[in-house]
């Protein structure tokens, strides 16, 4: 069975847009609403059953924990420190840790709070991106249930450690990307010039996200990295459909100012704003001046 086909205002009739992105279209079943909304509230149940015990730091929760409660400004008494420990990692992590010392106090509960709350949501997150791939509520809801019980990510939704960040913003990411390929597809043949070149504001998202998974953890810069090659890959097949032999020109010249702009400079601006507050130094200095804000983030 021949595809549909659009005719263009100067007459060129170019193929409609595909199953995949009209599918992407699709509104919300009830199925699926109530499926997500279950799932999500099964992970954070069984996420915040005796949460607070053991009321004793578990893991790396000695270090983090007590830089949230620096972070939260909390006495450095309470704290057990004068001054944050954990240098070597960036600070996003820590100060999301530190909301839940600020509202419920330095405790077990009170440092574990933001993990399972970010543990949670990437639960839901991973129904989104599978409904988006496998366009399937089966699909959606196995992999969502699969990561709610996975013993890995349960742990790590339940301590005040920095993983489970870099793994929401790290998914976060990747579902941005991919409404991002979900508008490109939709608006192939439009004739806007503006389709694959500078307008991407969820390729902007993608960028912030994987800018925030490495100011919480340093190994979100690998996800960068991916998310750079997979949306030059997806760009490239999508142009091969029109001139394969100019595949690789086209996407290279007329996506690079937008994956350089959004997925390297964006990511690299919304690591650094992590450390604001948490920095001292002169912002108006030149970079390499002794003393200057940008000489010591580096």
């Amino acid at each position: 069975m021949l595809p549909p086909v659009d005719q263009s205002p100067e007459g060129h009739v170019e193929p409609a847009v595909g199953a995949r992105a009209a599918a992407s279209k699709r509104r919300w079943t009830r199925a699926e609403l109530i499926a997500i909304v279950a799932i999500t509230l099964l992970a954070a149940v069984i996420r915040m059953v005796h949460l607070s015990d053991p009321k004793e730091f578990a893991f790396d929760e000695v270090y983090y924990a007590k830089d949230a409660c620096i972070y939260a400004h909390v006495d450095t008494k309470e704290c057990g420190i004068a001054e944050e420990s954990t240098y070597v990692h960036p600070p996003l992590g820590k100060s999301l840790i530190a909301l839940g010392v600020a509202a419920f106090g330095f405790d077990s509960f009170g440092w574990r709070i933001v993990p399972v709350v970010f543990g949670t949501l990437s639960v839901a997150l991973l129904f989104l991106i599978a409904r988006k791939i496998f366009r399937s509520l089966v699909a959606a809801c196995a992999a969502a249930l699969l990561l709610s019980l996975d013993l890995m990510h349960f742990v790590q939704s339940r301590v005040a450690m920095l993983d489970i960040f870099t793994t929401f913003f790290t998914m976060l990411a990747f579902f941005c990307l991919l409404v991002d390929r979900e508008h490109m597809e939709r608006r192939r043949g439009s004739n806007d010039p503006s389709t694959r070149r500078m307008a991407r504001p969820w390729r902007a998202a993608a960028g912030i996200a994987a800018g925030a998974a490495t100011a919480c953890k340093w190994e979100g810069a690998f996800a960068l990295v991916a998310i750079i090659v997979l949306t030059f890959v997806w760009e490239r097949a999508a142009r091969r459909e029109d001139d394969e032999h100019e595949a690789f020109g086209r996407t290279f010249t007329e996506e690079t100012p937008s994956i350089v702009l959004y997925l390297m400079i964006l990511p690299v601006v919304t690591y650094a704003a992590t450390y604001i507050g948490h920095l001292q130094g002169d912002v108006l200095a030149l970079p390499w001046a002794q003393g200057s804000w940008v000489r010591n983030l580096v």
